[in-house]
């Protein structure tokens, strides 16, 4: 499969990877997955609301043992997951309404980021990796209730220690934990 988003193609997940899971919100055309993939992570968790990307994401991955596909809104469902996990977690957190998404199940928000980023903020752990997607909609005002400004508070809410970089495309906002921060491994 050939790489089909920009932001994937701007930042290479391997160089990032510091953790074993990687959860998605928002399957689109599959391309997260497919970086996670290969990355070489060996959990990887795709959060869809709409039905046209999750008949896709199950397409081209139900098969594939070390992927799961979860069919729903990632406001409600990312808060559910989260109390099953124990370790960190790469986040990649792309969810939104789209136009062109022809079948929508219901959504509690055209853009659950901020409560998907209170959902990490309240996980027991506050070294994850989050990758925030489509900043540039943000800085346009497309979701007029969040500011670029009030994303970046809400990720220093996780961790005031992590390490903020955007992508070369400056379409993602990157937040690592301080290369010294003690990351589980098992």
């Amino acid at each position: 499969m050939e790489d089909i988003h920009s932001t994937i193609n701007a930042i290479d997940l391997k160089a990032i990877k510091r953790t074993k899971i990687f959860i998605e919100t928002g399957f689109g055309q599959g391309g997260g997955v497919q970086a996670a993939l290969k990355a070489g992570f060996e959990e990887i968790w795709t959060i869809e609301a709409y039905e046209t990307p999750q008949v896709r994401a199950m397409g081209l991955y139900g098969d594939n043992k070390k992927v799961t596909v979860v069919a729903g809104d990632s406001g409600v469902v990312l808060p559910m997951l989260l109390d099953d996990i124990n370790d960190v977690i790469t986040f990649w957190l792309d969810a939104h309404y789209t136009q062109s998404v022809d079948t929508p199940k219901i959504i509690t928000d055209v853009c659950p980021i901020m409560v998907e980023l209170e959902a990490i903020k309240n996980h027991h752990i506050n070294t994850h990796t989050i990758l925030v997607d489509d900043m540039g909609f943000f800085r346009r005002n497309w979701w007029r209730d969040r500011p670029e400004i009030d994303i970046v508070n809400a990720v220093l809410a996780i961790n005031p220690e992590y390490d903020l970089w955007y992508s070369d495309d400056n379409n993602m906002l990157i937040a690592e934990p301080p290369p010294l921060a003690e990351i589980k491994e098992t």
